[in-house]
């Protein structure tokens, strides 16, 4: 904080010996000044001669006189538009033929409100209420009595320039607070401001994406329609007779149309919900054979089930529904994956630990050539075709993806492992309770 240090002062008085009094006392050095001294010693008390004492620096004073009220007036005005107010006037109270002290000062206060005033006065043409009535009860006014007093002058000059100082670096200091208040108030509006154009584009861009989701759920409902027609119809009117193989591959290629399209249309509904699926008790053996009794005779022929871990009904509050539809694709997976050999699909409960709470775990583990390592950081990405020997059929990359976010949304998760055997099991745990 920047400090004032003004001792600029201006003495009005219509005696020219009077000005020459206040430069003897306030402009001269201690050493030069053996009226102040001896004064000093007289008051203060002093064992050594005023003579003998070191040369003491006072304040620096500049001083400026003016002999009637008028010229004081424009003494004040010209030096306050300059730059360089008086910090303190010393005013005579009688100075014919022009204004006196209370009028002089009255005019003073007016151009320079923070002036401090002493007045001199030998005798008074003002009681002291009248001149309060007139100028007011201030803390910038004091009255000096002549004969003065070197001691006197001298105190009055240095309290009242560093009270007018101490004020005008207060009076700063608070501007520079209220000022970086407001820069602060602004601050936090044009935050304001602009958390309110972000919520703005926030909604408009979440509208837009519901806008974008619901269009193509819209589409791939549309889409989906039709895919399980042409399944139908090829069923129906195909001459099986004439070609075995391209009714084959007709039909399951219409199957696999279908089957992606169930997957994105169930993907985008799970990452569009804005709330949790409901959850009921759920008999987890009788969710294994509801899936395994949605598959072809030749593909439930591959698929071991073990439930001998199976945790009690009661153990497992989630949402059968979705829980199906996640294992589902595990098992299709798996049996896309394995060739012609075996899947392993069981569940089994796991206690708690130091690593991980009590769960259900639902395990999916084939036989097949495992996964390569480059392929494992994309493997639960949508549209994501992981390489894998023996299987060139790798649907369209979303099966994995979806059990995940079905998981996921259950307050589980999905991971996976390499098996014992070198294949893949993939995990999908559930907490209990």
């Amino acid at each position: 904080m920047s400090n004032f240090d003004n001792r600029r002062i201006l003495i009005v008085d219509d005696n020219a010996a009077i000005h020459a009094d206040f430069k003897k006392i306030l402009a001269a050095k201690a050493e030069d000044d053996g009226a102040l001294a001896a004064s000093e010693d007289a008051l203060f008390g002093s064992d050594e001669p005023a003579a003998g004492k070191a040369a003491v620096e006072g304040p620096n004073y500049e001083l400026a006189f003016a002999l009637q009220g008028q010229e004081a007036l424009a003494s004040v005005e010209a030096a306050r538009k300059a730059g360089l107010p008086f910090a303190l006037a010393f005013v005579d109270m009688r100075m014919p033929p022009g204004w006196d002290g209370v009028e002089t000062i009255q005019r003073l206060w007016q151009a320079e409100p923070d002036l401090q005033v002493v007045v001199c006065t030998a005798f008074s043409d003002y009681t002291w209420p009248e001149m309060v009535d007139k100028l007011g009860r201030s803390d910038r006014l004091l009255i000096l009595k002549k004969p003065f007093d070197a001691v006197e002058v001298a105190q009055l000059a240095s309290a009242l320039t560093e009270k007018w100082n101490v004020t005008m670096t207060e009076r700063a200091h608070l501007e520079r607070v209220q000022k970086a208040e407001m820069q602060a108030r602004a601050y936090a509006s044009s935050l304001e401001t602009v958390n309110r154009a972000l919520e703005t584009s926030w909604a408009k861009a979440d509208a837009e994406i519901k806008g974008h989701r619901r269009m193509l759920l819209r589409a791939a409902d549309e889409l989906l329609t039709p895919a399980l027609s042409v399944v139908a119809d090829s069923l129906a009117s195909a001459d099986v007779r004439a070609d075995v193989e391209a009714f084959e591959l007709a039909s399951q290629s219409a199957r696999n149309l279908a089957h992606a399209l169930e997957q994105f249309i169930a993907l985008s509904r799970i990452n569009g919900a804005s709330t949790p699926p409901s959850v009921k008790p759920l008999d987890a053996p009788a969710l294994l054979a509801q899936v395994v009794a949605g598959l072809d005779p030749l593909r439930r022929a591959r698929l071991r089930v073990d439930t001998s871990h199976a945790p009690a009904v009661d153990a497992l509050n989630s949402n059968p529904e979705q829980l199906a539809t996640a294992l589902r694709e595990l098992v299709d997976n798996a049996l896309r994956c394995s060739g012609q050999r075996e899947v392993l699909l069981r569940v089994e409960a796991s206690p708690s630990d130091a690593r991980n709470d009590a769960c259900v775990a639902f395990v999916v583990e084939d036989s097949g050539p495992g996964l390569p390592r480059d392929a494992l950081k994309r493997l639960f990405e949508p549209f994501s075709h992981a390489p894998v020997e023996g299987a060139p059929d790798a649907g369209a990359g979303l099966g994995l993806a979806l059990a995940k976010r079905i998981a996921e949304s259950l307050g589980g998760g999905l991971s996976y492992e390499p098996s014992d055997s070198g294949g893949s099991r993939f995990k999908l745990r559930l907490p209990t309770g």
